[in-house]
C-alpha cells in the first residue's frame, strides 16, 4: 500500500539553522590606581532604547579578585545600564611624607603684618629680630609637622584677614558681598576654618579638601545644597567622593556618609583651638612691632602704639567670635552635607551585550581630582593693579638708600600711585569705572582719589603719604 508520498517531494526536510550566539556582559571596576577592586558589589538592568529599565534582564552579584565579572547567558536585549557599590574596604586617607612648615612663606606674612604696625617700609620691622622671630617660631610651633606646606602660610594669612575685618568700620563691613546667603563674615570664617582643620595631621588634608570641594561646588552653582536638582546632588556628590580619592583608597562614599559627620565636632574642636592659639600668636607680633618702636621718633612711636592697639582689639574681638562662629560653621557644613548623602548616588553607566567571539568588556575607574583653592581669586586686572601698587615698597626702600628726603619719597611714590591708577582705570569696565570715580569724588573731591594737598589738610604725615601709596584699598569697593 502506498503512504501517497510522492519522491522527491518531501517537504519535511528542513535545512539545518545556525544557533543564536550567546550573549555575554563583562565588567571591570578599578580605583584610581588602576587597581581591580575586589568584593564590590554590582547591578546590571536591561534597558529600552530610551534608556528606561524593562525589567527583561536583571542581574546583581560580587566582583572577583580582579574586580572583575563574567555573564554568561544573557538574553538578546537593546542595551543596559550597570552601576557598581559598596567598596568593601573602610577608607583611609593615605600618609603624605611629613615636611616641615614653610618658614619663608609664613614669615612673609609677619612681616607684612609687622610692616603694616609700623607703618614704615618694607625691612623696617626687622629692627627688633628677636621679638618678631619669636612670635613667627611661636606661631609655626602650633602645627610643627602638616601634610600641605604651605598650610601655616595660609593659615597665618586667614586669621590676618579676620583680623582687619574687625578693624573696619561697620559702615565698611556692611557694604561686603554675600557669599551663598552668608555675611562676608561668616565666609571669612568658614574659609579660616577650613584652613585649620587642615592642618590635622594625615586626615587633615582630605578633609579640607572635601571642604574646600563642597563650598567650590556650591558657588559655582550658586545654590545651597538644599536647593540642588537630583542631577546637581549626584554630581556633587561624585565631585567630593573623587577629592577623597586624590587622598586615600578606599570606601570613600561610605567614609563620606558615615565617619565625616560622625567626626566633624572633633575636627571643628581642634580647628577652634589653632584659631585662637593663632590669633594669640598674631598679638605678640603686633608686641613685637611695639618692641621696635623704640628705633622710631616719638611721634611716630606714639602713631605705631595706636595701630597696635587697634590690631590688638580686633584680635580680642576675634577670639571672643571663634566658638560661636564654630557652632555656625560646623552647623551649615552637616546640614550641606547631610542633604548631599541623601542622595540615590547610583552613578549609572550605559553598556552593550558581547559574545564569546566579540567580547566586550565595561571598565569603571573610580576618579580622583585635586581640591580647588578655597577663597576665588582675585580678577585679573585687580591682581595686577594689586602687585604694582605692593611693588612701591621697593622703590620706597631704595629711594630712602639714596639719600631722599621722606617728603621726596612721599612725593614721588605719590605720584606714581596716581599714575598706575590712572593707566588701570582706562581698563577699567565703564560701569565699574564710574563706581569708582563717584566713590573717589565724594569722598577725596578728586576722582582719582586723595591728592597730597588733600592728605596733607587731613593731618598726614610724609611717612603716612608714603605707607598709604603702597596700600592698594578698595575694600568699601568689595576688593
Amino acid at each position: 500500500m502506498s503512504s501517497g508520498r510522492q519522491k522527491g517531494n518531501n517537504t519535511s526536510v528542513k535545512s539545518p539553522v545556525e544557533p543564536c550566539p550567546k550573549h555575554t556582559i563583562d565588567l571591570l571596576y578599578l580605583d584610581c590606581k588602576d587597581r581591580g577592586i575586589a568584593g564590590a558589589k554590582y547591578q546590571v538592568d536591561s534597558v529600552d532604547w530610551d534608556g528606561k529599565e524593562d525589567g527583561y534582564f536583571s542581574k546583581s552579584g560580587t566582583l572577583d579578585a580582579e574586580g572583575k565579572v563574567h555573564i554568561d547567558n544573557v538574553p538578546e536585549i537593546k542595551a543596559f545600564v550597570y552601576y557598581f557599590e559598596k567598596d568593601p574596604k573602610n577608607y583611609k586617607p593615605e600618609v603624605v611624607p611629613s615636611v616641615q612648615p614653610d618658614h619663608l612663606a609664613t614669615k612673609s606674612i609677619f612681616d607684612s603684618i609687622g610692616n603694616w604696625l609700623v607703618g614704615a617700609a618694607k625691612g623696617d620691622f626687622n629692627h627688633d629680630q628677636s621679638a618678631g622671630q619669636n612670635a613667627l617660631n611661636a606661631f609655626l610651633g602650633l602645627i610643627p609637622v602638616v601634610d600641605q606646606i604651605l598650610d601655616a602660610r595660609d593659615l597665618a594669612a586667614g586669621l590676618d584677614m579676620i583680623v582687619e575685618y574687625y578693624m573696619e568700620e561697620e559702615g565698611s563691613q556692611s557694604k561686603r558681598p554675600d557669599v551663598l546667603g552668608f555675611d562676608y563674615e561668616k565666609w571669612i570664617w568658614i574659609n579660616v576654618f577650613i584652613i585649620a582643620i587642615g592642618c590635622i595631621p594625615i586626615v587633615g588634608s582630605a578633609v579640607k579638601g572635601v571642604l574646600k570641594g563642597l563650598i567650590h561646588y556650591l558657588k559655582s552653582v550658586g545654590k545651597t545644597a538644599g536647593k540642588l536638582s537630583p542631577r546637581q546632588l549626584q554630581a556633587g556628590w561624585e565631585y567630593l567622593v573623587a577629592i577623597l580619592n586624590k587622598f586615600g583608597v578606599g570606601n570613600a562614599h561610605k567614609w563620606l556618609k558615615h565617619e565625616f559627620p560622625a567626626q566633624l565636632d572633633d575636627w571643628m574642636a581642634k580647628g577652634s583651638r589653632t584659631i585662637s592659639d593663632g590669633l594669640d600668636r598674631l598679638k605678640d607680633a603686633a608686641d613685637a612691632a611695639v618692641s621696635g618702636a623704640k628705633f622710631f621718633s616719638p611721634a611716630q612711636a606714639a602713631k605705631i602704639a595706636e595701630r597696635v592697639s587697634a590690631y590688638k582689639t580686633a584680635i580680642t574681638k576675634a577670639k571672643s567670635k571663634v566658638d560661636v562662629m564654630a557652632n555656625q560653621v560646623k552647623a551649615w557644613l552637616k546640614e550641606q552635607v547631610q542633604v548631599l548623602t541623601g542622595g540615590a548616588h547610583k552613578s549609572e553607566k550605559l553598556g552593550a551585550t558581547g559574545t564569546k567571539a566579540n567580547k566586550i568588556e565595561h571598565t569603571r575607574q573610580q576618579r580622583a581630582v585635586d581640591p580647588p583653592e578655597l577663597l576665588p581669586p582675585l580678577p585679573p586686572l585687580r591682581k595686577k593693579y594689586v602687585d604694582e601698587v605692593h611693588a612701591l615698597r621697593s622703590k620706597a626702600d631704595q629711594l630712602k638708600a639714596n639719600g631722599k628726603s621722606t617728603e621726596q619719597i612721599a612725593r614721588e611714590l605719590h605720584a606714581e600711585r596716581r599714575a598706575i591708577g590712572e593707566r588701570y582705570k582706562d581698563l577699567t569696565p565703564p560701569d565699574r569705572l564710574r563706581e569708582i570715580y563717584a566713590r573717589n569724588t565724594k569722598r577725596y573731591g578728586d576722582p582719582l582719589g586723595p591728592s597730597i594737598e588733600y592728605l596733607r589738610g587731613k593731618g598726614k604725615s610724609w611717612d603716612d603719604i608714603i605707607d598709604s601709596a603702597c596700600r592698594p584699598g578698595g575694600k568699601d569697593l568689595g576688593y
